[in-house]
């Protein structure tokens, strides 16, 4: 898994599996319409009741990390749309550790438009 035995807490996590700075396996779970408004790391009111929806799962899997993914559209720079997409990751991160999920268990990570999660060829996608 890329993490040194001596600095691993997880020594049994499967190949191939994405883990944590520990080693240990992260949860995948993609919620989808986790939008925000346009040029900003402010989540929308679907993507905040979508958030809600999903704590009781989150709360279940309580022994479970979770990796926050950002991304964002082709529209600017790919510098900016980097940062931006890393905001909106901590965004995620921040409504949900409001919502009592330790921040311990989450990680974010934005990807910019280098990892698009459906086409940027048009304004729907």
């Amino acid at each position: 898994d890329g993490v040194p035995n001596y600095r691993d807490q997880c020594l049994d996590t499967p190949p191939g599996n994405i883990v944590d700075t520990n080693g240990c396996s992260l949860a995948l779970v993609k919620l989808k319409n986790v939008h925000f408004d346009f040029d900003s790391a402010n989540l929308t009111a679907e993507a905040r009741s979508i958030l809600d929806s999903s704590l009781t799962a989150i709360r279940s899997s309580s022994s479970q990390n979770l990796a926050v993914e950002g991304h964002t559209d082709s529209i600017g720079p790919d510098s900016y749309n980097l940062d931006l997409s890393q905001r909106r990751a901590e965004a995620v991160v921040d409504y949900l550790v409001g919502r009592g999920i330790d921040r311990s268990r989450l990680s974010a990570r934005g990807f910019g438009e280098s990892t698009p999660i459906s086409a940027n060829d048009s304004k729907a996608g």
